[in-house]
């Protein structure tokens, strides 16, 4: 067995997409000969009685903040709020806990974790051997960790799964996209290798790091998720989107306009069809459909435990990403993407950049479509409601994805981390190992 030290802040319990990656490394790594120690934040639910799993303590900012400023348990912005706006003390008041959120969570919201898992991974590297550390962001805090603690030590594997000063969701201005760049290079100097999730996000990182070793590891799905999840149909045609929008970027305008003018040309009726939205029901989202008249329609179901939602991904006729048309969105998977690979039905992805991994994903192995304009996604709307009318509940050939499965990324992981032993990286150019 080889020992590995894993630094994420994403395990079980913990909610969120990113804790599919890491838990599926956690459980796939030990097969492949791994000995995994893991260096995480305490969770609320999250069991104490693993001893390969060490938690640690972290300062809650934010909190600290929001009691110096007397607002208990009270949102800031809430409490500030009732300044008078006619006076401009709630303008100032705004600006002021902007400030200093963005200092007290500066370069991430886990900030806080830095001093405890610094200090227990300097413990763990001192009182055990193991062969290399990897860390995981986001939080970035977690290579902070790794840098400040066993980078000089270790061989060290650093997995962007999100990109860090070139993340175009989080760096949105050019003051702090120059201070994130400083920051990144700084502190992942010494890390031998860098993975991330696709190969336009590597070759991205190549620009900040020219001469390191950058991986491309895509996410995956996990085949044992599903195995007492059964196949149903419903009595409509049914269309299901699972995870968040937000509004002008990943939003499901295109699509509710694409059903309006089916409806408004006696296409399709209420009865044809229903499109189930397991999403926060937004009041712009609530908005949007009564703009559309496609109350009858669009059903928001609000956000439900996994395997509810996973019951009604295997029900449906087709599974909805919705795609935000931002030129650096060509390399990123959306997070439920790969889940709905497991669910083994139909995808239709919408929006998006001219280039986008998704659609080639679709296209690799035949598992949907991808439309970017209104003529498009009407056709293919009717398609899928053409089949449920034939009684066709197509499942998807998994064999097709098995390069997707959670095995073969820890495979790929696995490959890497050995590579970092033994200080042999071929090449440094932005690749997927086989």
């Amino acid at each position: 067995m080889k020992n590995l030290l894993f630094v994420t802040s994403y395990v079980p319990p913990r909610p969120g997409i990113a804790t599919n990656r890491c838990s599926q490394l956690l459980q796939r790594l030990p097969e492949l000969g791994w000995d995994v120690v893991t260096v995480t934040t305490a969770f609320p639910g999250r069991g104490s009685d693993d001893p390969a799993i060490i938690q640690t303590r972290q300062l809650d900012l934010k909190g600290a903040l929001r009691r110096l400023m007397g607002v208990g348990d009270r949102s800031t912005q809430e409490a500030l709020a009732v300044a008078d706006a006619v006076s401009g003390t709630r303008v100032m008041a705004k600006r002021i806990v902007n400030f200093a959120y963005a200092v007290t969570a500066y370069p991430d919201p886990e900030i806080g974790w830095l001093p405890y898992g610094t200090a227990a991974v300097k413990r763990l590297v001192k009182k055990n051997r193991f062969d290399v550390v990897l860390s995981s962001s986001l939080p970035v805090t977690s290579h902070f960790i790794v840098a400040l603690s066993a980078a000089r030590r270790l061989p060290w594997v650093a997995d962007l799964r999100d990109l860090w000063s070139q993340n175009h969701y989080l760096v949105t201005s050019r003051a702090r996209a120059t201070v994130d760049r400083f920051l990144e290079r700084l502190t992942l100097k010494n890390a031998s290798a860098l993975t991330t999730v696709s190969q336009p996000l590597a070759n991205k990182l190549m620009e900040l790091f020219p001469t390191k070793p950058i991986y491309s590891v895509p996410n995956a799905f996990d085949e044992d998720d599903w195995r007492d999840i059964q196949f149903g149909r419903e009595n409509r045609c049914t269309i299901v989107y699972t995870g968040q929008f937000t509004e002008g970027r990943r939003d499901p305008r295109l699509l509710f306009s694409a059903i309006s003018d089916l409806v408004a040309l006696g296409s399709i009726d209420s009865r044809s069809l229903a499109v189930d939205l397991y999403t926060t029901p937004y009041a712009w989202l609530r908005r949007m459909i009564a703009h559309y008249g496609l109350a009858d329609i669009v059903h928001l179901k609000g956000v439900l435990p996994r395997r509810e939602v996973m019951a009604a991904q295997r029900r449906a006729d087709a599974l909805l990403v919705a795609l935000w048309d931002h030129p650096a969105e060509e390399g990123v998977y959306t997070g439920k993407l790969f889940e709905y690979i497991g669910s083994e039905r139909p995808i239709l992805a919408f929006g998006g950049p001219q280039k986008s991994v998704v659609e080639d994903l679709l296209v690799e192995t035949g598992y949907g479509w991808r439309c970017r304009d209104f003529a498009s996604i009407r056709c293919i709307l009717l398609k899928i409601i053409g089949m449920h009318k034939q009684g066709i509940h197509k499942r998807l050939d998994l064999a097709k994805a098995r390069h997707f499965s959670s095995q073969a990324m820890a495979q790929k992981f696995s490959a890497i981390l050995e590579m970092a032993v033994r200080h042999q990286f071929d090449n440094h150019r932005p690749t997927s190992p086989a």
